[in-house]
């Protein structure tokens, strides 16, 4: 009996230490993207305060030139990558990102879930003429769309593709 419940408090212990560990990636990520883009940009950027469901299939043809894999079979093993981790939906993503985040600036990014070892970031740049939520600044609005592929807590890829919006 002893050992039965030796055996779950370690199971219990080594199981909540992954998931801290999991949980550090995961904020180490939203990080270097946000630092990544802050670079691009030269400037800080607003941050829309949730998580955002992306579609990294748009990234189709991209990935495809830069590995040679067929885009079909690539499409199907993208879908796969699609079904999120749920471990940060409807969380804040400030809660990961720098305290230095220009709420004034002129760009606003939105960021994905963690899909495997990758995060979507898609950047606005706000208007005057309309609001700047989600649906506002796709009506009829362009955006840089980057994924980052992770290996780690390292970018080892990065791919840009512009939406534009009907």
């Amino acid at each position: 009996m002893k050992r039965i419940i030796i055996a779950i408090v370690v199971v219990f212990v080594s199981s909540c230490s992954s998931t801290k560990q999991c949980s550090k990636e995961k904020e180490s990520r939203l990080d270097t993207s946000y630092m990544y883009l802050v670079n691009n940009y030269d400037k800080q950027l607003d941050v829309f305060s949730t998580s955002k469901e992306f579609d990294i299939v748009n990234f189709v043809s991209k990935i495809s030139e830069d590995t040679g894999e067929n885009e079909g079979e690539l499409i199907e093993s993208l879908e796969q990558k699609n079904i999120e981790d749920k471990s940060l939906d409807n969380i804040s993503i400030l809660k990961y990102l720098p305290k230095n985040i220009n709420n004034n600036s002129d760009l606003k990014v939105f960021f994905s879930l963690q899909y495997e070892d990758y995060i979507i970031a898609e950047v606005f740049r706000k208007s005057i003429d309309k609001g700047n939520t989600y649906k506002e600044l796709t009506t009829f609005g362009s955006s840089d769309v980057f994924l980052f592929k992770f290996k780690e807590d390292k970018v080892i890829k990065t791919y840009q593709i512009i939406m534009d919006y009907n």
